[in-house]
């Protein structure tokens, strides 16, 4: 109770988290887990889809591909990428509150 930390945020209101999760249930009969880093993982494995159809499997324009990534909307949000590879990306702050995990919200106490 009480513990607060950062996660990679995702955009709730994208469609295609909804067709995630949804996917993810009709196979597996489960809830997806772990939605924050589902979705990251998802927008990670069809940028390397893009990369690979764009430029091929050359590792170095792989990696000037990646780094040109600007403002690329995906389930997560929008992503750049800056000269030194670092993801320039959204994340929120997250509290345990009554034994769930809510966002982090300042108190005026």
């Amino acid at each position: 109770e009480g513990a607060t930390g950062a996660e990679a945020s995702y955009d709730r209101a994208n469609p295609g988290v909804a067709k995630l999760q949804e996917t993810y249930k009709s196979r597996t009969g489960k809830d997806l887990p772990y939605l924050t880093y589902m979705t990251t993982t998802y927008d990670g494995v069809y940028l390397l889809k893009e990369a690979l159809e764009a430029v091929g499997e050359d590792t170095e324009k792989i990696r000037d591909y990646l780094y040109g990534v600007k403002d690329r909307k995906g389930l997560s949000g929008s992503l750049t990428i800056d000269p030194n590879g670092d993801p320039l990306a959204g994340h929120v702050l997250r509290a345990v509150k009554g034994g769930t995990v809510e966002d982090y919200t300042l108190s005026s106490e």
